[in-house]
């Protein structure tokens, strides 16, 4: 293969296949892993990014990680239900983490996708017992082929989450941008929620404060009311976002749909009762603007680390995605166009993104978010 002949590998290998939702995972990796004789950790995406062609769908991309002062490790859970996720991702990581001889500087995750979980309510906790490493990662989009959305080594891995340790000479550099504006200066109070469903805001349904916008959402079918709240998510205060200088950050919560019984909305990740919200918009210019500010603040970073890095991950918004549609090459086209040819950057839309919202002395706030952009140099 072209990878022997031009690229010479270092003392440790791993592998990060990301592929079209529709190929062959599993054959793809099983045959990349047996030509190359590394581990390769894969999962699906609607579309890559990368810094050589931009945007990219119907296509696979293998990033491998080689160095010869770092160390990687893979582990992969127990399949994950609502009463075990915490157990499990803890027992994965210490196992995992024992065969690591020196210490962990990056965790990479993906978690599978699952309305039954609800997986921001544990990362803080799991970040804890991970001794706050930072993490970084994200939920494979599958359209609906959540049992063939993550592969380890050439066999299909439904409902688990895959994890990659990094230890060794690795301190990696991190940014994030989240892409929604207020609609107004309106911030009311979450009244009645629990988990990741909203009852009420201000003792009215969620549906009737949808309604007072001046929003029209009672013929909507459901992948309309999807669309409608891609576009019109959410700003939590309140929601334990500590970004930098421990300023409060509003996370950004992804309405599902609209249950009609009740008023009451679905979100993609929990809401706290208490907190407060206002509708806002995540728009086509804001997403490419977003795109910009996130390198631009990794690039500074880097500069004032004196450090030399040479790979880029990337984590982005499934729902960036939906919005952008037809111009769907923005995020890559501000990709290609600021990210050197020095720098090897691949990345894939996710259904949500795991990433610090703060990180001091190596220890670090992780966090899921919703409608974001996660750039991680290493």
């Amino acid at each position: 293969m072209e990878v022997n002949a031009h690229l010479p590998l270092c003392k440790n290998t791993v592998g990060i296949l990301y592929y079209d939702y529709e190929m062959e995972g599993a054959a793809l990796c099983g045959y990349l892993r047996s030509a190359l004789g590394v581990d390769i950790i894969a999962c699906s995406t609607i579309a890559t990014v990368n810094n050589k062609d931009g945007y990219r769908d119907m296509v696979a991309t293998l990033t491998l990680l080689t160095a010869d002062d770092c160390e990687f490790h893979l582990g992969v859970t127990r399949a994950l239900n609502d009463e075990n996720v915490l157990d499990s991702l803890q027992e994965t990581f210490t196992n995992t983490k024992k065969n690591a001889k020196m210490d962990i500087g990056l965790m990479y995750t993906w978690l599978p996708c699952s309305t039954n979980i609800i997986f921001d309510e544990y990362i803080g906790a799991f970040s804890k017992m991970a001794g706050d490493v930072p993490i970084i990662g994200g939920v494979p989009t599958d359209l609906g082929c959540a049992e063939r959305s993550m592969v380890f080594n050439g066999d299909f891995y439904a409902g688990r989450a895959i994890i990659l340790l990094i230890s060794g000479n690795i301190k990696p550099v991190i940014a994030l941008a989240s892409a929604a504006e207020p609609l107004s200066d309106r911030q009311e109070t979450v009244t009645k929620a629990n988990g990741t469903v909203i009852y009420e805001m201000e003792d009215k349904s969620f549906a009737e404060y949808i309604e007072s916008y001046g929003m029209n959402i009672r013929e909507f079918e459901r992948n309309e009311s999807r669309i409608f709240f891609q576009k019109y998510p959410l700003l939590v205060y309140g929601a334990g976002d500590e970004g930098k200088n421990g300023e409060k950050q509003p996370a950004i919560r992804i309405i599902d749909s609209i249950d009609w019984k009740d008023g009451s909305g679905v979100a993609y990740a929990s809401i706290p009762q208490g907190a407060k919200a206002s509708l806002a918009i995540l728009h086509k210019e804001l997403i490419a603007r977003t795109v910009k500010q996130g390198l631009e603040e990794l690039f500074s970073k880097i500069a004032k680390s004196g450090r030399q890095y040479a790979v880029i991950l990337c984590i982005t918004c499934a729902a960036r995605h939906f919005i952008l549609n037809p111009e769907y090459a923005k995020e890559g086209d501000v990709i290609k166009k600021m990210v050197p040819d020095a720098y090897q950057l691949s990345g894939f839309y996710s259904y949500g993104e795991l990433c610090p919202v703060a990180v001091e002395e190596g220890k670090a706030c992780n966090r899921l978010h919703n409608g974001s952009i996660v750039f991680c140099a290493i």
